[in-house]
């Protein structure tokens, strides 16, 4: 399912809020694609433009644009990304010792895509002679059609960044949790908190993260309403550790309709809420969580 594509990253790369908001983007789409992180650190928004690199991250397992162990990351939203590379590629490698280079992956990240009609430019072969002069262990450079491909495959981190971020139309029928959150809380006066839907439930809220977090396990809930059920659950997400929090938001949907659910891509490693017809029945959902 595509929230995002190329072409409206690129339009998005000419506000002044992508600058700040890449990073974060980057980061959802890690913790939605590497289940072994070891540490992050993806300064954003008003802390995004802080000295030494962009970001940095450390991961056991290799994923879809993430590295195995250690690797610095360069973000940049410049229309000539072909120049902020290059600056960013010499200026970063003469600060990082050729003995550091080799246990670490150097990562650039650009909302646009390399533009290959010059056949003398082509991402591959840059990505070849920069790697000729150094000794990094590996180069990746992940352009607007990588992202555009990445966010297809981590569609909880599509749905929540399609709206807040990049000001897009949603898809309908799937929702990430602070829309549906936004949404449910919204219909009380004033809005109802997720202190309020957890009270004296602390246990249940936290025995309901633990269930989360197991790959491919069913989690079945109670409550007087199927929209207060998905809220509950959305409320003990928001209310869980930092870390905890962030990992099951990259990672979680609300699904409204069998039609809508259907469109998820199969093995995606997602938390689905379901709703409605959707929740009548859940197994046909397991090759897509």
């Amino acid at each position: 399912m595509r929230w995002v594509t190329a072409t409206q990253l690129e339009n998005w790369a000419r506000t002044l809020a992508a600058r700040e908001e890449l990073p974060k983007i980057v980061a959802d789409l890690i913790r939605a694609s590497s289940s072994d992180i070891v540490s992050m650190r993806f300064p954003s928004g008003d802390k995004s433009q802080v000295r030494g690199f962009d970001g940095h991250l450390v991961s056991d397992v290799s994923a879809l644009n993430v590295p195995h162990g250690r690797s610095f990351w360069e973000f940049g939203t410049d229309a000539d990304y072909k120049r902020k590379a290059e600056s960013d590629f010499h200026r970063r490698t003469k600060a990082v010792s050729a003995a550091d280079q080799q246990e670490t992956t150097f990562v650039i990240v650009s909302p646009w895509t390399w533009d290959s009609s010059d056949p003398t430019k082509k991402l591959e072969d840059w990505i070849a002679e920069r790697k000729a002069e150094s000794s990094w262990k590996h180069i990746l450079y992940i352009d607007g059609s990588a992202l555009e491909t990445w966010l297809e495959h981590r569609p909880a981190v599509s749905a929540r960044h399609a709206r807040t971020t990049l000001q897009l139309y949603p898809v309908e029928g799937i929702r990430s949790t602070d829309e549906f959150w936004t949404d449910f809380a919204g219909q009380f006066g004033p809005p109802i908190t997720e202190e309020v839907l957890l009270c004296e439930r602390d246990q249940a809220a936290q025995q309901l993260i633990q269930g989360l977090l197991r790959p491919s396990s069913m989690v079945s809930l109670v409550a007087d309403s199927p929209n207060e059920v998905v809220a509950f659950a959305i409320a003990a997400i928001r209310r869980a550790a930092s870390e905890i929090r962030l990992f099951l938001e990259a990672g979680t949907l609300v699904v409204d309709s069998v039609a809508a659910g259907r469109q998820l891509l199969p093995g995606e490693n997602l938390v689905l809420l379901l709703r409605n017809d959707a929740a009548r029945s859940p197994t046909q959902f397991l090759t897509a969580g």
